[in-house]
């Protein structure tokens, strides 16, 4: 979705600062109340995203290109940038930097049913809008003015886009923390497997993508038995080369 929104082939969540919003906000909540319960973990990360990415459409509309991807994106890491400098000085300030650097790594070994059954409304909601405006974004990847020629605004599909990442990304973090390049690299994938059509690209990324994270998971179990290796750690190894496997590919088109 990010992709399509900004028009930018390297686009993933952290580009607006959800990541890292959520980080800085976890961050904040572990200074001030170090005996707070998950739940409260929870809720801080999913407003510390929200914001996060809210400051980055304000900035954006208050440009001269409104809501330009060139805009969001340079918004997005300039602010993602910020909220990870206040997240270390923070964590070290107030000495929980052993606590925060689990929502940095990234993982899946605090996570219960409960935190699945309170994700559920949220995920929905924003599986629901993406799939909404995925004919919309299959257009405006085509162009601006193609989109804008068949009727649609791009405006609202951008300003759609971005609250369903909000939620899902929000969401996400919130209980996993920061996992590298899943968001990256399976748009990408999925593209090879399925074509260009967002109808079709939402929701097989959202199966590759949870097919890549368990199979991360289960590696970061098995390595390092019975501690469990970083998922993010898993995930930049098999992500990278895929990476740079894709930009040679599409060196080689251009």
């Amino acid at each position: 979705i990010m992709q399509g929104v900004t028009q930018n082939a390297l686009a993933d969540p952290s580009i607006i600062g959800v990541t890292h919003g959520a980080g800085l906000a976890i961050a904040i909540c572990l200074a001030v109340l170090s005996s707070g319960s998950y739940w409260m973990l929870l809720c801080w990360s999913f407003v510390g995203a929200a914001v996060a990415s809210t400051m980055v459409l304000a900035f954006s509309s208050i440009s001269k290109e409104r809501f330009s991807p060139i805009t969001i994106t340079l918004a997005g890491v300039a602010l993602s940038t910020l909220f990870s400098a206040l997240s270390t000085g923070i964590a070290l300030y107030f000495q929980v930097a052993q606590d925060v650097s689990f929502w940095f790594s990234g993982g899946l070994s605090g996570s219960k049913w409960e935190h699945v059954y309170i994700l559920i409304p949220i995920v929905l909601i924003g599986f629901i809008l993406s799939l909404w405006i995925s004919h919309p974004l299959t257009l405006l990847s085509l162009g601006e003015d193609v989109s804008t020629g068949l009727g649609h605004s791009n405006y609202t599909t951008r300003m759609i886009g971005l609250t369903s990442v909000i939620l899902l990304s929000g969401a996400a973090v919130s209980v996993a923390g920061t996992i590298s390049f899943i968001g990256l690299i399976i748009p990408h994938i999925v593209r090879l497997l399925v074509g260009n059509d967002y109808r079709w690209i939402v929701p097989s990324s959202a199966i590759a993508g949870a097919f890549l994270l368990l199979s991360a998971d289960i590696l970061a179990r098995i390595i390092n038995a019975p501690f469990e290796t970083p998922v993010s750690a898993i995930t930049s190894v098999l992500g990278v080369p895929i990476l740079l496997h894709l930009a040679r590919r599409r060196r080689r088109s251009i």
